[in-house]
């Protein structure tokens, strides 16, 4: 069996530690970071927890053996295992792993104060959590989420776009501001290397949380919405109510916080968040990637999501004519998620309010087969959970 090392190493520059990790297995070697501002050094775990977890699935597809150059939590590789054995199932060709690290901390089980930190991307996901919890509407499980983190180098927001990806901030910003979060942003060079972004995004996210220990509870907004609910997933994604609370420890608790509603649920309760509706970015195909371009399928979706819960007024997260041209739009789609616009035909119909155009719509690209696009480069596993079925 290959196996492999994770080593790591803290390195400061004049505004910036500097977390890095060199993942070696073979003739495979990564050296992964994540860059946070110098004011937060204090708060950043010397544990190699973040390491393990973000380089969970890069271990499973090699295999073997894994020594680690640190000391990893009792009970997270506890978890970890669990973790592992289920993606077997889930991914017949990731293999078991040994993971070996050179102090296992034994960290005892102890109550969990009620302290969270949150990732937050700026869409509808994160703006849900973000204003559920802030406004008291998450019942017995409302978090006091303190702290909020943007991702720049992710999936989303590439390195190479510092500008964009400035502009975008400054509207996460204002949002996590405007509910009194502490905002940050993180930058990691994970999407640099051969990875696929929509089987490890999961980790890469609740590993940056990871590194601020003073936050027991991890809050992540979950992107599986496959069917009516979201317990009902069908596929494989790195996001998941199953295996997302395996990524847990006795000191953390992972919180994937909206399993339990799809997008249009979600877009009813947002709705209500006004300047959500004028700086949510929900986009990820357009070319300017702060904002949203409101032609793409997913810029789309979220239009109808809001429509379908009764909103008629065109949002300001938009451009201007996204509404007008949309119906054209639609017809240049070359993959959609079949079972959303299922559930948003159901939805519109069920709601008196909605205008028969929009009906018609969806159920014209319910009935379209979506044309090839020889450019696309997605993974295997994402035209399977985009297919018609």
């Amino acid at each position: 069996m290959q196996g492999g090392i994770i080593s790591f190493e803290t390195r400061n520059t004049a505004e910036h530690i500097i977390k890095s990790c060199t993942f070696k297995s073979g003739e495979q070697t990564e050296v992964l970071y994540f860059k946070f501002l110098k004011k937060y050094a204090s708060e950043l775990t010397e544990m190699a927890d973040p390491w393990v977890i973000l380089c969970m699935h890069k271990m499973m597809r090699v295999g073997g053996d894994f020594c680690v150059r640190g000391a990893v939590s009792s009970s997270l590789m506890r978890n970890l295992e669990n973790y592992c054995q289920c993606w077997q199932m889930i991914m017949p060709h990731y293999k078991p792993i040994n993971i070996i690290p050179d102090v296992e901390v034994h960290d005892e089980v102890k109550p969990l104060e009620n302290k969270a930190i949150m990732t937050f991307s700026g869409g509808l996901d994160a703006s849900f959590t973000l204003f559920r919890h802030k406004t008291g509407r998450a019942g017995r499980n409302t978090k006091n989420i303190e702290k909020a983190i943007l991702l720049f180098g992710a999936g989303d927001t590439p390195l190479d776009r510092p500008d964009e990806f400035k502009l975008h901030a400054e509207n996460a910003r204002s949002m996590c501001n405007n509910m009194g979060v502490e905002f940050l942003t993180v930058e990691t060079n994970f999407c640099k290397f051969d990875n696929d972004w929509e089987m490890e995004h999961f980790n890469v996210i609740v590993a940056a949380l990871y590194f601020f220990e003073n936050y027991p509870y991890k809050m992540t907004a979950s992107t599986i919405t496959v069917s009516t609910v979201s317990y009902g997933t069908r596929m494989p994604w790195s996001s998941n109510p199953i295996t997302d609370l395996m990524l847990s420890s006795n000191s953390a608790c992972v919180v994937s916080d909206d399993v339990a509603y799809d997008r249009i649920m979600k877009a009813n309760v947002v709705k209500d968040w006004e300047l959500a509706t004028e700086k949510m970015r929900v986009c990820w195909e357009g070319n300017d990637k702060s904002k949203n371009c409101g032609k793409c399928e997913k810029c789309i979706r979220t239009m109808l999501n809001f429509i379908a819960c009764g909103v008629s007024q065109p949002l300001k997260m938009f451009p201007a004519e996204a509404y007008v041209n949309m119906f054209e739009n639609a017809q240049r789609f070359t993959h959609y998620p079949r079972w959303q616009y299922l559930d948003l035909l159901k939805r519109c119909q069920e709601n008196p309010t909605v205008e028969g155009k929009y009906i018609e719509l969806i159920k014209n690209i319910l009935n379209s087969k979506p044309r090839k696009n020889k450019k696309h480069s997605h993974s295997f596993w994402w035209h399977l959970r985009h297919m018609k079925f």
